[in-house]
């Protein structure tokens, strides 16, 4: 037997270790999980053969008995291992008629009635009813032929034993007892899922009513079976009742055995001696049934006077735990079994419900957030150590050992089997609050907020869940499922040691106290001797060293520990002693047998380890709604409704940083119910609804988790670019907004999600959600610009910094287009049929549309301001687009943050604003706009300038004197004032000529603007590069040297070549320039289309002025006019409605004709003030420091006319702006004269 053993594990172990080469090819995961992942294929022995082999197990040659009981005795562990293995038998397929029964679903709701006994095609309506409902009918036949089935099996079991339990002082074995014990839980479980499904009756009378119309198409036997169907379907408890009606007529000897599995499974509660929580369920459910069967009519048969019974204990356990769930969202209530026992009164157990305080206390007792403090600290604990021995064991498996260490097995085993009790523990007391959440439904008496018409399994679930429930449910969840995660990730490598274990524990145990039992007995003749030396025979091998790596098997195990068990027990023979006889183990040695005997009980589940996971960390009943379904006949309950959408939603409204991370966690509920509905209830139709349920979840998650974290990353990134004085007030708001950056992380992660079979790539769908936000986000920012005027310019720069600051966040751990790529995309930039962008379109737009002719230049704040008076038409703009949040910046709060800081720059146009356009558009971009510029200043002098200056020209005096010597400055400025009425009441001077020049100063302003701040931002950026990167013949050499090192050393496996990072280097010594010289580029254009326009403003050659068309007379003629008060309305100047850009255009128009020396000294504005200081004695405008011998400046000053103060205020302004701009043409026009004097050298020098 020993030989056949290890033959069948050698050859389990050579086709592991041939698949576990398959390894090598796997791909490692590259995140952590956030579901367990499928477990791996494993090669094992030959498993669930159902004591096939128990006739290799012959006690006979071993047992001393007399030659008439030799038979029964040397056969009883067999004969006990047939009936096991006959009840195992009737459990599996009582277990699938269970599941059968659950997922069953009326069929009859489904098919037309018919209505009226005359109806059209009612044979055809009854045929095709019955043809429909064969099928189901043929499921309740086969559920009525499995009740005679199980009470036959289930009696034969009892009634084979009882005689060699009475007559011969056999004792059933522990393993028989709990099979029994599976038995009862069995009769349970199918009576009350039979009793839920009161669609069963429906679709019955259906059948018969269909079939009532064809009554020559039935045969005998379909005649009499309805009727019994009928009764065995519509009577409650049937497996019960005939279960108890067929031992009633047995021997009471069965008693005993109730009394040992009742007692067995009491102690095995109390101390936590299970695996699983269906272990832990059954046990429960198995007791309650034996105490209704053990209790009769009559004191005699009085369960609580039984002294073999436990009862106390049995109350307590009944008192703690009174609510057991069965299967999915069917619970039963233990008290409901047990309360029909006639004699329960007499055994005084407290119902745990009687008063408040019992209730409380049991509601304090099934809720998760009573232990979740001490659980946490448990897990954390035990993932910290797992993690270190897992850690050794792959480091002895990379070794070059062949033989695993015991101790290092010996730890892996029990941190293996921690673990599966530590995640057992976890899953009962999920499972122990939903079947109490199930049992007490949420009332509208204590929640208002509960809609009337809410059905029974909302009430259940929906609102019988607080936040503080949901939020510690998830940490449940997540905790066992990151340990069935960290077990199956590492399943081959743990097996592989657990079986090592075993195999060594059971070798040492034979080899070691068992061998040494059974010389003692030899030794002093006793009758166990030749059992013990059976014992070690029938386990035993060679060497452990030699073959270290075979593996028990089940039936070898069960007749080992059946026969430890029958040796060492209390009721054993041997183990009575007397006055003069001596038992046959010592105390001592009795307690090394029973250590044995409890570890060795785990070791059948834990040689199957995919499955013991499997079975830990099922949590599929939070799921399955199958007796809601029946009890509010309906077929399906929206999403909304079901437990793990309704944890995920929480988790994504969630505001706590720690939760967000267990986001996918409740998917795995999925996962657990799929495989459930699969392998159990084998129903296509709840699959597909599981599916369908998860595609859209899945679809709701990936939105929400999507927009989530985009949110958090915006929020971010636009706390980044807010000014720090902003940032003071909003730091209480978001700061919690960091703590999230870690969950988020693990999220992004997740790049193969096992979901309902299908690996799913997160990190992708990310990727692509994110790609999408921040392809939103920067179109939200341009049409939002384009909606708006220049002035939204600092808004596009902060919006388009944000989502390039979350591009970049985000990018660290998703695969995103390139951020420059998005925007071009966005602003239409790579389209064949755009020439500009978007953004270059609109500003071209804005300044030649809105700047150019409505705003006002300042000189001294070197701003362009909106003019109060606007002489052209209004800008049409599009509506300005509503958008969320979330495409600006991130939130409301930080929304109106960001328009605080931006609400000031509205108001101006200036330096701020250019500086942003340098920032956001290319240098070629700026090029475009110069260009675009310059040539509607080209427009605007082909065009229209020829008219207004020959319209200026008619409206002047042809022949204007300077002043007089005996006038004084009011007298001459009456002069002068008459002379120009007709000019000053022109029309159109403001309308047309004034705003014509306006527009032209203003174009050469932008530009000049333009112009100096490019200079300025490439002398800042040569500096700053110069500082670390510098192409001096130092650093030169430097990369030649770094280049030389390629051909003498090796660096093939780098990614880049030494050659290639020179030149990156090199590059980034070349910083990117703007074009410079815009004003140079911006005049010598205006020079030569004015040059060619306006000919005849030229001034003679002989420079006296003789040409009255000369500019300098039409431009001194038109700042006189511009200067009266006249001209305007009394309350406001010139400037204020034009600004000084046509200050600016007239001395650029000077400047090219070469008159701005003439201008100076000829413009009557000039001898004005001149005349002014003649008089006065002080240059205009007077200040207090001016004084005359007589009196102070401003005394003087303030007894001219009103009217020539505002003229002195105007000419002189004017004379500042002229000379202002005289001065930087003069300078642009050295640097012309300079650069023609050069090119004319080097072009001699050629």
């Amino acid at each position: 037997m020993a030989t056949a053993a290890r033959s069948g594990a050698a050859g389990a172990h050579a086709a592991a270790a041939a698949i576990g080469q398959l390894s090598a090819l796997a791909t490692p995961r590259t995140g952590p999980h956030a579901v367990p992942p499928f477990p791996p294929v494993l090669v094992q022995g030959i498993e669930g053969i159902n004591f096939a082999d128990a006739s290799l197990f012959d006690v006979d040659q071993y047992t001393e008995a007399k030659a008439g009981d030799r038979a029964a005795a040397s056969k009883y562990f067999q004969k006990e291992a047939s009936f096991i293995s006959k009840m195992q038998d009737v459990l599996a397929e009582g277990r699938q008629l269970v599941y059968t029964t659950y997922a069953f679903r009326s069929c009859g709701r489904a098919i037309p009635q018919v209505q009226a006994h005359n109806q059209e095609h009612k044979d055809y309506i009854y045929r095709r009813t019955s043809e429909i409902l064969r099928l189901e009918i043929g499921r309740m036949t086969q559920l009525m032929a499995f009740r005679d089935k199980f009470v036959a099996v289930f009696t034969e079991a009892l009634a084979g034993i009882i005689p060699d339990i009475r007559e011969r002082d056999f004792f059933p074995s522990e393993a028989y007892l709990l099979t029994i014990a599976q038995m009862l839980d069995m009769v349970v479980s199918i009576d009350n899922m039979k009793n839920m499904k009161g669609s069963m009756n429906n679709d019955l009378s259906m059948y018969k009513r269909a079939m009532s119309n064809f009554p020559k198409e039935q045969t005998e036997s379909e005649i009499m079976l309805l009727p019994k169907l009928a009764f065995f379907v519509a009577q409650q408890d049937q497996f019960a009742i005939d279960v108890k009606k067929a031992i009633a007529a047995m021997s009471n000897t069965y008693e005993d055995i109730l009394h040992d599995m009742i007692n067995l499974c009491v102690d095995y509660i109390d101390s936590d001696h299970y695996l699983t929580p269906a272990t832990r369920y059954c046990y429960l459910r198995a007791m309650a049934f034996a105490v209704l069967i053990l209790d009769g009519e009559g004191d005699e048969r009085d369960f609580t006077k039984r002294k073999k019974l436990k009862v106390d204990k049995l109350g307590k356990i009944f008192k703690a735990t009174p609510f057991v769930p069965l299967f999915g969202d069917l619970v039963i209530s233990l008290p409901a079994i047990y309360a029909k026992a006639p004699h329960l009164a007499n055994a005084k157990w407290d119902t745990a419900e009687s008063d408040d305080a019992g209730k409380a206390a049991l509601l304090k007792s099934f809720k998760l957030s009573t232990t979740i403090l001490s659980h946490r600290a448990e897990f954390r604990d035990y993932f910290a150590r797992a993690n270190l021995a897992i850690a050794s064991l792959r480091t002895w498996k990379a070794g070059k050992s062949s033989v695993m260490p015991f101790e290092l097995a010996k730890k892996i085993y029990e941190t293996t089997l921690a673990g599966l009790r530590m995640m057992s523990g976890f899953t009962s007391k999920v499972l122990d609050q939903t079947a109490y959440k199930f049992l007490h439904p949420a009332s509208r008496a204590s929640n208002s907020e509960i809609p009337e018409d809410a059905t029974s399994y909302e009430l259940a679930v929906r609102y019988n869940y607080d936040s503080e429930d949901k939020r510690v449910l998830v940490e449940y969840i997540s905790m066992i499922k990151n340990l069935a995660a960290l077990l199956n990730a590492n399943l081959p490598i743990l097996q592989e040691a657990v079986d090592s274990h075993i195999y060594r524990e059971v070798q040492l145990f034979m080899k070691g106290p068992i061998t040494q039992y059974y010389a003692s007995a030899t030794k002093k003749k006793r009758s166990i001797g030749p059992l013990l030396k059976y014992i070690r025979d029938s386990a035993i091998d060679g060497a452990i060293d030699d073959d270290a790596a075979l593996k028990a098997n089940v039936p070898q195990l069960h007749f080992l520990r059946a026969l430890m068990d029958f040796v060492f027990n209390e009721k054993s023979k041997g183990m009575k002693g007397g006055l003069i006889k001596e038992k046959n183990f010592k105390d001592a040695q009795v307690a090394e047998l029973q250590r044995f005997f409890d570890d060795s009980f785990f070791f059948r589940q834990m040689m199957q380890l995919s499955e013991t996971i499997k079975e830990c960390s099922d949590l599929s009943n939070l799921w399955f709604k199958e007796f809601y379904l029946e009890l509010s006949k309906q077929v399906q309950f929206p999403i909304s409704t079901s437990l793990p959408w309704i944890l995920t939603e929480f988790i994504l409204e969630s505001s706590q940083a720690d939760t967000i991370q267990f986001a996918l966690h409740p998917l795995d509920l999925y996962n657990d119910a799929g495989f459930c509905t699969l392998n159990q209830l084998k129903s296509r139709v709840i699959f597909d609804e599981i599916e369908a349920e998860v595609n859209l979840c899945f679809d709701q998650l990936m939105f929400k988790l999507g927009q989530r974290i985009f949110v958090h990353y915006k929020k971010s990134a636009s706390l980044c670019v807010l000014p720090a004085d902003l940032k003071v007030e909003l730091d209480s708001i978001h700061r919690h907004e960091t703590l999230f950056y870690v969950s988020f992380e693990y999220i992004l992660r997740q790049n193969s999600f096992e979901l309902l079979g299908r690996c799913i790539d997160v990190t992708k769908i990310m990727s692509q959600m994110a790609n999408q936000y921040l392809r939103r986000s920067i179109e939200v920012a341009i049409t939002r610009f384009e909606s708006s005027d220049l002035f939204n310019i600092m808004e596009l720069e902060s919006l388009l910094e944000s989502a390039h600051l979350t591009h970049e966040a985000l990018s660290r751990h998703l695969d995103l287009e390139r951020f420059e790529d998005l925007v071009a995309e966005c602003d239409d930039s790579l389209s064949l049929g755009s020439t500009n962008g978007r953004i270059l379109s609109h500003v071209i737009q804005e300044i030649i549309g809105d700047i150019v002719p409505n705003f006002c230049f300042n000189s001294i704040t070197q701003r362009f301001v909106r003019s109060p008076v606007f002489y052209t038409e209004p800008v049409q703009r599009s509506h300005f687009p509503k958008t969320r949040p979330m495409y600006l910046f991130g939130s409301k709060s930080l929304g109106v943050a960001f328009t605080a800081h931006h609400i000031i720059s509205k108001e101006f146009f200036g330096e701020p604003q250019f500086g942003c356009l340098l920032r956001i558009l290319t240098p070629a971009q700026i090029g475009v706009v110069v260009s675009e510029v310059a040539r509607h200043t080209e427009l605007i002098i082909e065009h229209t300038m020829g008219t207004f200056i020959e319209a200026v020209y008619q409206r002047c005096p042809k022949n204007v004197r300077l002043p007089a010597s005996n006038l004084n400055v009011t007298a001459q400025f009456e002069v002068y004032s008459e002379m120009y009425r007709h000019l000053s009441t022109y029309g159109d001077l403001k309308s047309q000529i004034v705003q014509a020049f306006r527009e032209i100063g203003n174009c050469m302003i932008v530009t000049k603007m333009l112009d100096d701040h490019t200079c300025v931002k490439n002398s800042l950026s040569k500096m700053a590069l110069q500082e670390f990167v510098s192409l001096e013949h130092g650093q030169k050499a430097y990369l030649d040297l770094v280049k030389e090192f390629e051909g003498k050393l090796n660096f093939g496996e780098h990614a880049m070549t030494l050659a290639a990072w020179s030149d990156r280097v090199a590059g980034l010594a070349r910083p990117t320039n703007f074009p410079v010289d815009f004003l140079k580029s911006f005049v010598e254009r205006t020079n030569s289309v004015l040059i060619d326009a306006c000919r005849e403003w030229n001034v003679g050659s002989d420079r006296l002025l003789s040409n009255t068309k000369a500019f300098v007379h039409i431009w001194s003629s038109l700042q006189f006019v511009l200067c009266l008060p006249s001209t305007v309305s009394s309350d406001r100047v010139i400037r204020e409605l034009f600004g000084d850009g046509l200050n600016w255009a007239g001395c650029l128009f000077l400047s090219i004709l070469g008159q701005s020396e003439v201008y100076q000294g000829m413009s009557i504005n000039g001898n004005m003030l001149a005349l002014a200081q003649l008089d006065l004695g002080f240059a205009w405008p007077p200040t207090a420091a001016q004084a005359s011998p007589t009196k102070n400046a401003v005394d003087q000053a303030s007894a001219l006319r009103p009217d020539v103060q505002r003229y002195l205020d105007n000419a002189a302004f004017f004379a500042a702006i002229n000379d202002h701009a005289f001065a930087a043409l003069k300078v642009l026009r050295s640097a012309r004269r300079s650069a023609r004097a050069s090119a004319r050298i080097s072009h001699a020098a050629q």
